[in-house]
């Protein structure tokens, strides 16, 4: 699997735990987990970097990241379904 698409399971992923707009690095942490079965920090934070990179996500204070629709159309789709309904705060 290419690094792009596993972008786009993370994504996939926190839309699935009920995150459209913002969300803190420690639930980014857990969705990555949960696609890559992956513990290791180094990693982790790679993986950060990559959404960050490829504009999937951007960082709006320190710990709490905003998911970009224009990278991520399926928000749109989920927000109109169900808004955020967790509060993104550390």
């Amino acid at each position: 699997m290419h690094a792009k698409e596993v972008c786009d399971k993370i994504i996939e992923q926190l839309l699935k735990n009920g995150f459209t707009y913002q969300i803190t690095k420690r639930d980014l942490e857990k969705a990555i987990m949960q696609v890559r079965g992956i513990i290791d920090k180094r990693a982790i934070d790679n993986w950060i970097k990559a959404l960050t990179t490829w504009e999937y996500i951007k960082p709006i204070q320190k710990g709490i990241y905003q998911l970009n629709p224009t990278t991520c159309p399926q928000i749109f789709k989920t927000l109109k379904e169900n808004p955020q309904t967790k509060l993104a705060s550390e």
